[in-house]
């Protein structure tokens, strides 16, 4: 994080042909819900916060037409309630993104937004787009989903620092090159929120095997093609993905899901890292001097917040009369 350079890249398996196709930068799949971090990422930057509350029911985009969209959750279950931005995104509540991509902002501004986090893949403006529809490559979302963990920062991928000679003569030296394309505060806000994902939430497989402060969001495409998961440290951003050349086979058992296929993956591999190279792995992520921590009402059937059943504690951007700019808590 924060500088770009590619640590490791493994775009095969031991049965893969070693000259052929390199599944980091040459495939592109269905994210699936690995997506969602950008939407709920967005809706941050337009002023909501990870306490907006977000409706968990049945819900039907553009009724009527040819493209009328009826999502579910991924066990087909809902509560029918509202529920916290941190909460959809922490059990992955398809629902709750749909009705996000519906009464709150727009498919194109997503599309704009993980533009500029550095997905480079066409995306199709459409509101399926929330759950991951359009196709992207792992290494474009290693690159992206790295923002967050390194306080808005993009930095240009390098894979080869440096060449030279055995004399010492360097003939070529890459610089890291880094554009501020995001808020530190935000990036803060869905790190917190993608940790409560390791720690009790989709990708809760991650804590039998590592135990150190990560973030992450796990990823099924329709019809279980795909798993993913993409997790970070504060130091290093890591992006697995499972599934076969012929996008006609799929994923069966505990391997269709990104919970239990491809995060376990990262965990251990993680685990063998911190084991190597403690004292560069087992750092703590930076929280920005302007956030404040909060217990917060989540109860949203009650108007007497001293009656509030259910509390979380929240990550707010601190709001002063300088920065103060209106209407603050969508």
């Amino acid at each position: 994080n924060k500088t770009g350079y590619v640590r490791a890249m493994i775009g095969g398996n031991p049965t893969s042909n070693p000259t052929g196709l390199n599944h980091v930068t040459q495939i592109k799949r269905q994210p699936g819900s690995s997506f969602k971090p950008f939407l709920y990422g967005k809706l941050l930057e337009d002023g909501y916060t990870l306490a907006s509350p977000l409706l968990d029911a049945p819900i039907v985009v553009d009724s009527g037409t040819a493209y009328e969209w009826r999502p579910l959750n991924d066990d087909t279950l809902f509560s029918g309630k509202f529920i916290p931005m941190i909460d959809a995104l922490q059990n992955s509540k398809n629902l709750c993104a749909a009705y996000a991509i519906k009464h709150l902002t727009k498919p194109d501004s997503v599309v704009i937004f993980a533009h500029r986090l550095g997905i480079n893949s066409q995306l199709n403006p459409y509101p399926s787009i929330v759950l991951g529809t359009s196709e992207v490559s792992p290494f474009e979302m290693a690159r992206a989903v790295s923002v967050f963990s390194s306080e808005g920062y993009l930095a240009k991928p390098i894979s080869i620092v440096k060449y030279g000679d055995k004399y010492k003569h360097e003939w070529w030296n890459e610089k890291i090159d880094t554009t501020r394309v995001l808020d530190s505060v935000i990036c803060y806000q869905i790190t917190y929120a993608m940790q409560t994902v390791v720690d009790s939430g989709t990708a809760k497989s991650v804590r039998r095997y590592y135990s150190y402060p990560a973030a992450g969001k796990t990823g099924t495409s329709q019809n279980h093609t795909d798993a993913w998961f993409v997790g970070f440290t504060p130091n290093l951003t890591t992006v697995i993905w499972i599934g076969f050349d012929d996008a006609s086979k799929k994923l069966s058992g505990s391997y269709k899901y990104g919970g239990s296929a491809a995060a376990p993956i990262w965990a251990k591999m993680m685990a063998e890292i911190v084991r190597k190279i403690p004292a560069y792995y087992k750092s703590s992520f930076h929280k920005p001097d302007n956030v404040e921590i909060k217990e917060t009402c989540v109860d949203y059937d009650t108007e007497n917040i001293e009656n509030c059943k259910v509390k979380r504690l929240i990550p707010f951007k601190k709001i002063t009369e300088e920065n103060y700019s209106g209407d603050q808590g969508k």
